[in-house]
């Protein structure tokens, strides 16, 4: 049994306050978090670097989902509302960026899970007993 072969540490350093990681998500070459503070951070996987953060959410991400394509993250939790995160490039010059995209609200309580369905359709559950679709 091997223990303590960690090969890359990545540590999020706050002065808010304590930050607690509750949920993960591989993209392509990235590492995306969403922590207790209501931030979807954006790390490089090689380097262990932040690449960007999206505080638009105001409490604890509890889920991530990624659609097929790699191109568009969406990320929510007990504030209730979802945001969407695509990943855009520049044509000219291949400069790739992260960007706020949307934001939807469709459940009234925390939202626990996101499911992709398809391309076009996202799926919400939470505290309450109704799973809230929305068309995207």
């Amino acid at each position: 049994m091997k223990t303590g072969n960690c090969i890359l540490h990545i540590e999020k350093a706050t002065k808010k306050q304590k930050c607690l990681i509750w949920t993960l998500r591989q993209y392509k070459e990235y590492l995306i978090a969403g922590d207790s503070l209501g931030e979807v951070t954006i790390w490089d996987l090689k380097f262990g670097t932040l690449i960007k953060s999206f505080n638009h959410l105001k409490a604890d991400i509890l889920a991530l989902a990624v659609n097929e394509k790699y191109d568009t993250l969406y990320a929510t939790g007990v504030d209730s509302r979802v945001i969407s995160i695509t990943l855009q490039t520049d044509s000219e010059t291949g400069y790739k960026d992260w960007v706020l995209s949307s934001i939807y609200r469709g459940q009234s309580h925390d939202i626990k899970s996101l499911v992709l369905l398809s391309p076009n359709t996202l799926l919400s559950g939470g505290v309450t007993t109704d799973i809230c679709v929305y068309k995207l």
